[in-house]
C-alpha cells in the first residue's frame, strides 16, 4: 500500500470511489464524516485537493481510496476523511494508509480525528490506528462527532490565567462557568442570520470568554468541562476573548 499525492486527473475517480464508499451517508444526507459534501462530484473532489493535503491510496498499479489530511497549527494535522472503495475494504487498507501517513508528516505531535457518533466502524478504525476519543464535537452543520486524539507527548495546555490578546494556537481547558443567551447576528452573506453568544471559561489560574456559534451553542452547557483546540485570543473593550476560530475545535471532554 503505497499515498501519492492526489492530481487533476484523479478527480474524477476519486469522486466515484467515494461516492460508493458513502453511499448510505449520500441516502441520508448529501454528506461524510468531516462534513464533505457533494462527494460525488470530481469538482468537489479538485476543490478538496485545494483545501487539504489529499492522497489517493494505491495497491499495486490500482487507486483503491482516498486521505484527505488538514494542518491545525504547529505539530497539530487533522484527518479529514479516509475512504476505501468497497471493492478493496476489509482488507486493512484504511488502517494501513494512516500509519503510513504518519511517516509523512515527522513533525507532528498531534492527530486528530472525528467520526460521526453514530459510526461504529469508523470510531473502530480511528480506536485500531491509536487513536483516543477525549470528548465530542460538532460540525457546523450540525452532525455531531465523536473526537480522537494520538499523541506522541502530552498535549501543552495555556493555562486561562496566561492568555494575552493576540495569542494563536494556543490549547485550553477550563470548566463552563456560565452561559449567555444566544442571539442573532448578520452574516457576511446577503440575508445570512447567525446565532453567538459567550460562556465563561475557567480554571484554576483565571477566567476568560469563550465565545459560541451557531452550532456549539447547543453542544456546551454550564457545568461542561471543554478543550478549546488551536485557539485564538481577541479582545473586545479590554476584555479577553477566546474563540476557536476557522481552524480550531470546541471539544466537549469526558
Amino acid at each position: 500500500m503505497t499515498l501519492q499525492r492526489a492530481t487533476e486527473d484523479d478527480a474524477p475517480w476519486l469522486a466515484d470511489a467515494c461516492a460508493r464508499a458513502f453511499s448510505g451517508y449520500l441516502e441520508r444526507g448529501s454528506y461524510v464524516p468531516g462534513g464533505l459534501s457533494r462527494v460525488d462530484s470530481p469538482r468537489s473532489h479538485l476543490k478538496f485537493m485545494e483545501y487539504f493535503d489529499y492522497y489517493r491510496i494505491t495497491l499495486g498499479d490500482s487507486t483503491v481510496g482516498g486521505l484527505m489530511m488538514a494542518s491545525r497549527g504547529p505539530g497539530h494535522v487533522e484527518v479529514v476523511n479516509v475512504f476505501v472503495d468497497p471493492e478493496y475494504r476489509r482488507r486493512g487498507v484504511a488502517s494501513a494508509a494512516l500509519s503510513a501517513v504518519e511517516t509523512i508528516y515527522t513533525d507532528v505531535s498531534l492527530w486528530t480525528m472525528g467520526v460521526p457518533e453514530w459510526d461504529d466502524a469508523a470510531a473502530g478504525l480511528a480506536q485500531k490506528a491509536g487513536y483516543v476519543q477525549v470528548g465530542s464535537t460538532v460540525e457546523d452543520n450540525g452532525t455531531p462527532l465523536k473526537w480522537f486524539n494520538k499523541t506522541a507527548e502530552p498535549i501543552t495546555l495555556t493555562r486561562i490565567g496566561s492568555l494575552r490578546e493576540g495569542m494563536r494556537n494556543v490549547h485550553v481547558e477550563g470548566s463552563v462557568q456560565e452561559k449567555a443567551p444566544a442571539r442573532a447576528v448578520r452574516g457576511r452573506r446577503p440575508g445570512e442570520t447567525l446565532s453567538v453568544t459567550e460562556v465563561g471559561l475557567v480554571d484554576e489560574t483565571g477566567r476568560v470568554v469563550l465565545t459560541l456559534w451557531n452550532s456549539q451553542i447547543k453542544l456546551v452547557q454550564v457545568g461542561d468541562r471543554l478543550r478549546v483546540e488551536n485557539g485564538y485570543v481577541g479582545g473586545y473593550r479590554g476584555i479577553t476573548q477566546l474563540s476557536a476560530g476557522k481552524t480550531g475545535r470546541i471539544i466537549k471532554l469526558g
